[in-house]
């Protein structure tokens, strides 16, 4: 899998901060901008485009790094996608594009895929990583936009 660092969320994100207490949010370590200029890795200056407007299908890619451990028999953790408009600071009160549950007693190195729905995404990209049963103890999690066709490559 091909992974473009622009459209990176999070590396080994500890995700349960400590304690994660049921029903509480933290918020991945970065934001994607999706109308920033990067260098690509020949020095040319590009544009990140809407994934909305991308000719190939884009997917989520979420990678457990450290398992994930809750105070309860069977935890899950939901992870969101959002997106915002005018700033980085991203809240769970914004634009839901995609979400997903894992259960937390997922071994390391599982991945998740969660296709996107073609969409008119704001400018700002972040995910949400919430406790749904009991408090989150450890975990940590990789994740990333990659495009759907480059998975195996």
């Amino acid at each position: 899998m091909i992974i473009d660092h622009v459209f990176e969320f999070c590396d080994a994100q500890d995700i349960a901060t400590g304690t994660l207490s049921a029903a509480s949010s933290v918020l991945s370590d970065d934001v994607v901008d999706l109308a920033a200029t990067q260098q690509d890795g020949f020095f040319t200056t590009v544009t990140t485009t809407r994934l909305g407007e991308q000719a190939k299908p884009m997917v989520l890619v979420l990678t457990v790094t450290n398992e994930a451990f809750v105070n309860t028999a069977s935890g899950t953790v939901l992870v969101e996608l959002i997106s915002r408009v005018s700033d980085a600071s991203i809240t769970d009160s914004d634009t839901i594009h995609a979400s997903k549950s894992f259960a937390t007693a997922a071994a390391i190195g599982t991945q998740m895929v969660i296709p996107l729905p073609w969409d008119a995404y704001n400018r700002y990209l972040g995910l949400y990583f919430t406790a749904v049963t009991g408090n989150l103890t450890a975990g940590n999690v990789d994740a990333h936009l990659v495009e759907a066709g480059r998975l195996t490559d």
